[in-house]
């Protein structure tokens, strides 16, 4: 916050904007995240399509005596995901392009 501060100092025509959104990572489009993922870093697209595109691996996990069960995730980034961030920053782009 104190490099901000700093820099808004030294360039007082800039502005700052802090939003915070209650489990943001989670409601990420993946749709739009693999866009810009293939307009901007289409090297990255193969690899990121196979955990988040439609046809990524379900999850399985087993509920007691009822066997087990899928879970197909459809929105959002992964919490844990080394790639998290970037990959929320990419789905949040267009938006802030238009501000």
């Amino acid at each position: 916050m104190h490099t901000v501060r700093i820099f808004l100092a030294v360039h007082p025509h800039y502005c700052a904007f802090k939003a915070d959104a209650k489990n943001a990572f989670n409601e990420a489009f993946r749709h739009t995240i693999l866009a810009e993922l293939r307009i901007h870093f289409p090297q990255l697209f193969s690899y990121v399509a196979q955990f988040m595109g439609p046809e990524a691996p379900r999850l399985l996990f087993s509920i007691g005596k009822e066997g087990i069960r899928y879970l197909h995730s459809s929105e959002g980034v992964q919490q844990g995901d080394p790639l998290g961030p970037f990959l929320f920053a990419l789905g949040l782009h267009p938006a802030l392009l238009r501000l």
